[in-house]
């Protein structure tokens, strides 16, 4: 975005390569002051392919370790479109949530020492209270061999994670319940984009493509 902020969360599935590229760049990276974070996502192939991937801390818990009670759920599907000469697609989706959003293992230790556990009941001090997450994300792409020398891409992304933010001056013992109302957070956003590359000959080639994208955060 022209803001140079984006809260757009990409899943690591869908992610095929990642840039960065500082001081001189090309002309299409435009209203950039400093540097770009450039994230190719995947596209199909000539075979279907489908992938599930769950990731949790829990596992362990009943083991008698600490569990932050971060969980990631993500699946993507690929492959050629039915019907269509060398066309592809690929969609993918991920599914996240954290109980604790920024886990450390000096959490218990200081409210241990200071009997901050016991003064708000918590049943598991290893994680700082009302410091959620839950979100989403989505992506998908298909890609066209319109002629032998020209192709077009579709891709579209977006992603939404509502959360809250842990503040430690909410923990107030005069007043127990204030810790529930530290801040909630909403953060949506949307990108669409076509492109088109038209291959003139072995060295030469240009690209044609157009961009949407929003963002939005709700506070409170």
């Amino acid at each position: 975005p022209l803001s140079g902020i984006s809260t757009a969360n990409i899943a690591n599935n869908a992610i095929q390569e990642v840039s960065v590229t500082s001081g001189a760049f090309s002309a299409e990276y435009g209203h950039v002051a400093s540097g770009i974070v450039n994230v190719i996502t995947k596209s199909g192939s000539d075979k279907f392919k489908l992938k599930a991937e769950v990731v949790s801390d829990n596992v362990f818990k009943p083991l008698g370790y600490d569990s932050y009670d971060q969980n990631w759920y993500s699946a993507d599907f690929s492959g050629p479109i039915p019907g269509l000469s060398k066309s592809y697609f690929f969609f993918s989706g991920e599914r996240r949530w954290m109980r604790d959003r920024s886990p450390s293992i000096k959490t218990k230790d200081i409210y241990e020492q200071f009997g901050i556990d016991t003064i708000y009941n918590m049943d598991e001090p290893q994680r700082m209270p009302y410091n959620t997450l839950g979100g989403w994300s989505y992506q998908a792409k298909l890609d066209f061999q319109l002629q032998d020398n020209i192709k077009l891409a579709l891709s579209g992304n977006g992603s939404e994670d509502k959360w809250q933010e842990y503040r430690h001056y909410f923990l107030n013992p005069a007043f127990p319940d204030e810790v529930k109302h530290t801040p909630r957070y909403d953060d949506k956003n949307l990108g669409l984009n076509a492109k088109i590359t038209h291959q003139l000959n072995p060295s030469t080639y240009y690209n044609l493509s157009a961009s949407y994208f929003v963002t939005e955060r709700l506070r409170g």
